[in-house]
């Protein structure tokens, strides 16, 4: 089951959607809009927490590869170097995830 109550009922779990719509705006789709629901807070409070490179691959030359390529290494050099700990790249990129999930995170913060 989801979380929270809609007209007094329990909100089922189901699919939601949150669009980016650009220029600051957002759009959430819910399935089955008539017994309610809204992108889960879970989500967005971890959303706001993203680091790029904390996060897993199946493989772990996935992983290198995708770092390699978020930090902008020559692909000559991926076989023979490792990814940086941290560079430009992983910050641009995990603030531009974040900010997709901080207004949820703020409405879950709100008494």
């Amino acid at each position: 089951a989801g979380s929270g109550t809609f007209a007094g009922k329990p909100v089922p779990a189901k699919a939601t959607l949150r669009l980016d719509l650009g220029g600051a705006l957002m759009q959430e789709e819910v399935e089955d809009e008539d017994s309610g629901g809204a992108f889960p807070l879970e989500i967005s409070s971890r959303g706001v927490r993203i680091d790029i490179f904390a996060a897993a691959a199946t493989l772990p030359q996935d992983r290198r590869n995708i770092l390699h390529c978020i930090a902008g290494t020559p692909e000559t050099n991926w076989a023979t170097e490792e990814p940086p700990d941290s560079c430009d790249g992983y910050d641009a990129l995990n603030r531009n995830a974040r900010r997709l999930f901080a207004a949820g995170a703020m409405d879950g913060a709100a008494p």
